[in-house]
């Protein structure tokens, strides 16, 4: 049998990472708790030999530097750190001190792991009033900003520019792409998290025919340590987020004719995460979860000929569903699950010669179906049941919502004690995979 290609741990304790209220940092779920996520500036690199560290003090802001990294702090919180380790490519970093005692950042070469995105960038920092000052430029979507140095770094003032967008930034599989286009707005915080949304949707992305339209997206650079729904994580990580917005739907299974399926009665997710990592030699892959709020719901039909009372398909009523799939660089799908609630419900099945009750598991709430195909001379793989060595997935964390987000308000670091509701009577068309 195939590894499993996805972080189970994870993914059935929803501590994968996601877009903070603020939409400043990403977050990671711990039982009823948010931990935020920040790139420390001892992370920056090391050198074994100290002389090779260099130090220059700009007003209140101090720039630590080597060959290989750049670390700018200031105070005991903010700081914004380079790290040519951290991307693809052929990164290289150039840190430039004039005699005026401004100081150029280049990084070239530079691109966000897996994803087909430039991360060059130049940076001047310089004094002005007796204030350090920053001006910064992307290559991607043309991004330049001024900004007070310090204010941001302590996030108390922003890197804005208005952008535009106009090629695809990632392509998952034959089927799947996500391609942006049009000008909107930009937001780059310490956090190496970019955010991109105002106006009309930019966002299109294509699945397997059908398109999910979104007027929001995220790209930050993820660092060794954070959370990923992909086992064994290599060190050089990005990830895209289409965060909260109108319910949408996925092709979940496409390839499925017959026997078991699931049925969507209405659109049953409202976020979207694309991670990607890739290994030194180039080696690529790419995790894409959907996550359904918790008033959310799906059918699962087992098929082999089981009818309801009403002998129709029998089915099996879940909340709040998680979808996962796995792909490699070259888009070969290496896995994909299906996480869930189980309602709480009676259910009833029939068959030919045989009538079954069945009733909720005391203790194990939890649904998943896991999927594994034949890969490299190896059989396929199929599980379906209960949460394996847990009972049951987590209430849902807050997230950034575009229309909602307050860049500059304190984060809320518990999530809601409310319990999980169940889904709304179906509205439109039956989808099913």
């Amino acid at each position: 049998m195939n590894p499993t290609p996805l972080n189970l741990s994870v993914l059935k304790t929803n501590s994968y990472l996601r877009l903070d209220a603020s939409g400043r940092f990403l977050v990671s779920q711990s039982g009823a708790t948010l931990h935020r996520w920040e790139i420390q500036p001892g992370l920056a690199g090391h050198v074994g030999n100290v002389t090779l560290v260099r130090k220059i003090v700009l007003g209140t802001v101090t720039v630590t530097y080597t060959s290989s990294w750049v670390t700018l702090t200031t105070g005991s919180s903010g700081h914004w750190g380079i790290n040519t380790a951290r991307f693809s490519g052929t990164p290289k970093l150039k840190v430039e001190v004039k005699a005026s005692g401004e100081i150029i950042i280049t990084l070239t070469g530079a691109r966000f792991p897996g994803l087909d995105i430039s991360a060059d960038l130049t940076a001047r920092l310089f004094m002005e009033g007796g204030v350090a000052q920053m001006e910064l430029a992307f290559a991607f979507c043309g991004f330049s900003s001024r900004v007070g140095l310090a204010d941001w770094l302590n996030g108390t003032a922003q890197a804005t520019a208005k952008v535009l967008l106009d090629d695809s930034v990632c392509h998952v599989t034959g089927g799947m792409h996500l391609r942006v286009g049009g000008s909107t707005n930009a937001v780059f915080h310490p956090s190496w998290l970019f955010l991109f949304g105002a106006g009309q949707p930019f966002v299109d992305l294509t699945t397997q025919g059908d398109t999910i339209s979104s007027r929001a997206l995220a790209l930050a650079l993820l660092a060794p340590g954070m959370p990923s729904t992909l086992p064994n994580p290599a060190k050089r990580r990005s990830a895209l987020f289409i965060p909260e917005q109108e319910a949408f739907d996925m092709p979940l299974w496409p390839e499925r004719t017959e026997g078991w399926r699931f049925v969507r009665p209405v659109p049953p997710f409202h976020w979207l995460l694309i991670e990607a990592d890739e290994q030194l030699d180039g080696d690529v892959r790419r995790a894409v979860v959907a996550v359904g709020p918790p008033a959310s719901g799906i059918l699962f039909q087992p098929g082999a000929d089981l009818k309801n009372d009403y002998m129709v398909p029998f089915s099996i009523p879940l909340q709040m569903p998680v979808y996962a799939a796995a792909y490699k660089g070259d888009g070969t799908r290496l896995g994909a699950a299906l996480l869930a609630f189980r309602t709480p419900v009676t259910l009833t099945a029939h068959t030919e010669r045989c009538s079954l009750l069945l009733g909720p598991m005391p203790g194990k709430p939890g649904f998943m179906l896991l999927d594994i195909p034949a890969l490299a001379g190896k059989p396929a793989s199929l599980y379906v049941g209960p949460l394996p060595n847990g009972s049951g997935i987590l209430q849902h964390g807050p997230t950034w919502c575009p229309s909602k987000a307050k860049l500059r308000s304190p984060m809320p670091i518990r999530t809601p004690a409310s319990a999980c509701r169940s889904g709304s009577s179906p509205r439109s068309s039956v989808r099913a995979t």
